[in-house]
């Protein structure tokens, strides 16, 4: 998903012909970005996830930490809850940023 983001960002970089459309794709690509970012800062390098501990799987332990009093920005956490997954806020505005810029390039 990061890779598609960055080749993303790089394509409308390089594009000379911008509109608005693949400008907000890039701000708000930027911004989910932004957001993850700031919330895996605030809380020591982990993303804070809605999940007990014990149910965090061997792969993702040492990327996440489950929500708790000491919690930082748990509002930018992964929280939303999509069945099988967790996203967070920040992810559905880099998922939104980057389907604007698909269509821009598909028009």
């Amino acid at each position: 998903m990061k890779l598609l983001c960055v080749f993303l960002a790089a394509r409308a970089i390089l594009d000379s012909d911008l509109d608005w459309i693949a400008w907000t794709g890039c701000v708000l690509m930027a911004t989910g970005v932004g957001m993850n970012l700031t919330v895996i800062v605030a809380n020591r390098g982990l993303m804070p996830a809605a999940l007990p501990y014990h149910q965090l799987s061997e792969d993702n332990e040492e990327n996440y930490t489950p929500f708790g009093p000491d919690t930082r920005l748990g509002f930018l956490g992964d929280w939303i809850d999509l069945g099988r997954y967790l996203i967070s806020p920040g992810d559905i505005v880099l998922v939104i940023g980057a389907v604007l810029m698909i269509a821009n390039m598909a028009m």
